[in-house]
């Protein structure tokens, strides 16, 4: 009878307790529809060409489902991360057992033993606090999870959230970042080089330890051959396959960018901010890339041909004059030009002596001036509607005295030019 009695103590101590423990979790209802920052993608008319990212700080994350997942990229992270996936029910006892134990032995909380399941409600809804309670509440969501949903969302989620380096989010994220193609696309050399990079993204990162990715790769083709994914000689043929991670793009790594900013600046004036930056927006333009590419080279060529003559920058609109769409847009010769950060093309910028001749245009239509009507280049004041007073200047710091209509123009005085707007009047 002391068995028994001994067992029921047990249970009034611990079965409360863990009642309490379970009672503050979070809800584990929007697996599915946890909120992340997304990454908003624009392309050009064809939806092929990527001309942009926008997104908040400097990650990138992008949701795909798991049929948009090569299959190589499943089985490679089963493999390395929890190769009894389908099988247990969130917890691989034996594996936890023997972290539990070790981490008892060597008096630390590390996380290891943990299934895909438990790092995906890590990553999801834990802190990084890592305590013995802190892993019982890994465990009961994990199980939690497992009850609610299927293994193929579980690991659809999981793969959209894991971290692979160079802040990319998900496996679609890593799969441009790396290899310039969307996760479908991965070969199973690509994929078994992207699932060993969660271990240790930032010491594996395939740009500046490629070596140590490698290795890695190898751990992740050698576990795929133990699980029956692939066969060894699929495994050895992977392994010896060519690959050259490109250098991870920066935010500031945009196609068209002065077409992609006026595009971005339309966007959160309707939408937001917020949804622009975090909403995951994909966005198919106008642009015709083509076009575009041979307006950026023939605006850079012309610029240049013309520094002789002073011309230091252009910008070029093309348009399709059936609905109005814009085809290619040019803001500058580049961002080395001077002002070639300026997008000629859409601001508004000051006209100066260029619109002194529609000036000169309305005083005649106005006849109140003619071609033989001279003007007095003498200093004015002129009192503005705030209460300030306008001084105009000549550019060459001089007063001419009388000038006849028509050398006024040519020379292009500032001050009878202002005279002659006052005397036909602003209105």
């Amino acid at each position: 009878m002391v068995a028994p009695a001994v067992l029921l103590a047990i249970l009034l101590v611990v079965l409360p307790g863990l009642l309490y423990v379970w009672a503050g979790l979070p809800s584990t209802s929007n697996l599915s529809t946890a909120r992340l920052p997304l990454s908003t993608r624009i392309y050009d008319r064809t939806g092929t060409v990527l001309l942009a990212e926008i997104h908040q700080g400097s990650e990138r994350r992008h949701i795909v489902p798991l049929k948009q997942v090569a299959p190589a990229m499943e089985q490679a992270t089963i493999a390395v991360e929890d190769r009894s996936f389908y099988q247990h029910g969130g917890l691989n006892l034996l594996r936890t057992g023997q972290a539990g134990l070790d981490d008892l032995l060597h008096l630390r909380f590390n996380q290891g033993g943990s299934t895909i399941t438990q790092q995906l409600v890590k990553n999801l809804y834990l802190s990084e606090d890592r305590s013995v309670l802190r892993k019982l509440d890994e465990a009961i969501l994990a199980v939690e999870i497992e009850h609610q949903y299927s293994k193929a969302q579980i690991l659809e989620a999981y793969l959209n959230r894991i971290y692979y380096g160079n802040r990319s989010y998900g496996v679609e994220a890593a799969a441009q970042t790396y290899f310039g193609k969307p996760a479908s696309q991965l070969s199973l050399a690509e994929a078994s080089l992207l699932a060993g990079l969660p271990q240790a993204p930032t010491e594996l990162d395939p740009i500046t330890n490629f070596n140590g990715a490698k290795a890695r790769q190898r751990v992740v083709l050698d576990a795929m051959v133990r699980n029956h994914a692939i066969t060894p000689a699929q495994g050895d043929s992977a392994y010896a396959q060519k690959l050259t991670p490109q250098k991870a793009s920066t935010a500031d790594d945009v196609k068209a960018p002065g077409f992609v900013h006026w595009v971005a600046a339309q966007l959160e004036k309707t939408y937001g901010g917020e949804l622009l930056k975090n909403g995951g927006l994909t966005v198919i333009t106008s642009l015709d890339w083509n076009l575009q590419s041979i307006a950026e080279r023939q605006v850079r060529e012309k610029v240049m041909a013309l520094q002789g003559q002073h011309v230091t920058d252009g910008a070029l609109v093309a348009l399709d004059p059936k609905t109005g769409a814009v085809l290619a847009m040019v803001g500058s010769a580049g961002p080395d030009v001077p002002g070639g950060q300026y997008n000629m093309a859409i601001t508004p910028r000051q006209p100066g002596s260029a619109f002194k001749i529609f000036t000169y245009t309305a005083a005649i239509e106005s006849e109140k001036f003619t071609m033989g009507s001279w003007v007095l280049d003498q200093p004015i004041n002129v009192r503005m509607p705030d209460g300030s007073t306008y001084t105009p200047h000549n550019y060459d710091g001089s007063y001419h005295g009388w000038q006849p209509l028509p050398f006024a123009l040519g020379n292009s005085f500032n001050i009878p030019a202002v005279k002659v707007e006052l005397g036909t009047g602003t209105d």
